[in-house]
């Protein structure tokens, strides 16, 4: 292939990569920083890396954990620099947008929202390791091993953080639920 085909062929394959991973992407973003304003840009930032890596990233063997470590390391650098704690504001900032969202859909029921938020609640409250690895594996299934690659960790902390994070859930649900 001549160096013009790939120049040619180059954004029909990052449309591609875009097009697939862009609204997973979005999500584990939003998920870490709970900031739809923050993840839309962290977003744009992600794909702009792999924008610039393209060419090299047809012989990848791990695509899509290589572009969720680059949401990673964005994200975790994101919540550093906003002091590693997301604001209240923002948060509830978020969630109104997201009940605007809603309340156009006659058969959303109350239940399943107020169980959503509470669940949204809770894995905020999480650690930045254990909310990581939860969102990874529970939201967009990766293995333990790919996990651990997205991380640069072991598998066995990998199932450790999972494991403290699904306890840390649990236990905070129960303890909504008791409030309630």
């Amino acid at each position: 292939m001549s160096r013009g085909d790939l120049k040619n062929d180059r954004p029909q394959s990052f449309l591609e990569i875009f097009n697939q991973y862009q609204e997973r992407i979005f999500n584990f973003v939003f998920r870490m920083t709970q900031d739809r304003y923050l993840s839309e840009d962290l977003t744009q930032e992600v794909f702009l890396k792999v924008y610039r890596k393209e060419p090299a990233l047809k012989a990848h063997p791990n695509l899509s954990g290589w572009i969720f470590r680059i949401a990673r390391n964005l994200s975790l650098n994101a919540l550093r620099n906003e002091s590693s704690k997301i604001s209240h504001e923002n948060y509830i900032r978020n969630e109104s947008q997201e009940a605007g969202l809603r309340i156009n859909q006659p058969d959303y029921d109350l239940i399943a929202r107020e169980t959503s938020q509470s669940v949204k609640n809770a894995i905020g409250e999480l650690n930045g390791s254990q909310r990581e690895v939860l969102i990874l594996r529970e939201y967009h299934d990766f293995t333990y091993q790919e996990i651990a690659e997205i991380t640069q960790s072991s598998v066995s902390a990998v199932k450790s953080l999972l494991f403290r994070a699904r306890e840390s859930l649990r236990k905070k649900l129960n303890n909504q639920e008791k409030i309630l």
